[in-house]
């Protein structure tokens, strides 16, 4: 003869105890996470006090040579995109790195690729060097 009361509460038991395994795999897999990094948008506002307070940046113009004369953000280094990747190194090593270019598209590219190879910190500025005469 088959005992109904200890059939549920076998099934209780077993439901409780898949709950709690479950709930303990999602606990610690968020516990673990560290922050994952990403291209962090910027307003012209926020780059100006981030240069202010000189809070050791590096500033990158992604520009030509000849754009980079023309006009500039005070303290930027002139690396144009088609010599990024020979400074992406040097470049991961610092903390926080701003990128511009005419177009925040050409920067969000660069930053991405900052990420992959270890930056912690890449900033972009909204809209780009061109959002600045507006």
């Amino acid at each position: 003869m088959i005992d109904y009361q200890n059939r549920w509460y076998l099934g209780a038991v077993l439901i409780t105890l898949f709950i709690g395994i479950i709930s303990a795999i999602i606990y610690y897999s968020y516990a673990r996470n560290e922050e994952v990094p990403y291209v962090r948008m910027i307003t012209i506002e926020q780059l100006n006090e981030m240069v202010d307070e000189d809070q050791g940046i590096v500033i990158v113009d992604l520009r030509s040579p000849d754009s980079f004369r023309q006009g500039r953000v005070s303290g930027a280094v002139n690396i144009p995109i088609d010599q990024f990747d020979a400074h992406v190194n040097e470049l991961v090593k610092e903390e926080k790195v701003i990128l511009l270019s005419l177009t925040e598209e050409i920067s969000l590219e660069s930053g991405k690729m900052l990420l992959e190879r270890g930056s912690k910190e890449v900033y972009v500025l909204e809209g780009g060097i061109a959002s600045l005469g507006n």
